[in-house]
């Protein structure tokens, strides 16, 4: 499998059909992905996809096997995950 660009990505503030690169090197978009759709669909798509990075990040952190349920690393896992939902959600 090939690597995928590295996050944190975003929906583009010019353009929301458009995510980008936000990783601040490149100024501006830096497209990565175009969502299609209607408006709502579109927006919903974006946000999803700028997502995608800390999703990953988080579930890959929720699936650690040294992960001490009762430890603060776990807590701090949970509440990576809840950031990258409530990202993709739009809260």
């Amino acid at each position: 499998m090939s690597k995928h660009t590295p996050g944190p990505w975003q929906v583009g503030h010019f353009d929301s059909n458009m995510i980008c690169d936000s990783d601040g090197a490149n100024r501006g978009c830096a497209p990565i992905a175009r969502v299609e759709g209607t408006a709502a669909e579109r927006r919903a798509n974006a946000r999803l996809i700028a997502a995608a990075p800390e999703l990953l990040e988080a579930l890959r952190g929720l699936l650690d096997p040294a992960t001490n349920e009762d430890g603060e690393w776990y807590r701090q896992a949970r509440e990576a995950a809840r950031a990258a939902i409530a990202k993709a959600e739009g809260k």
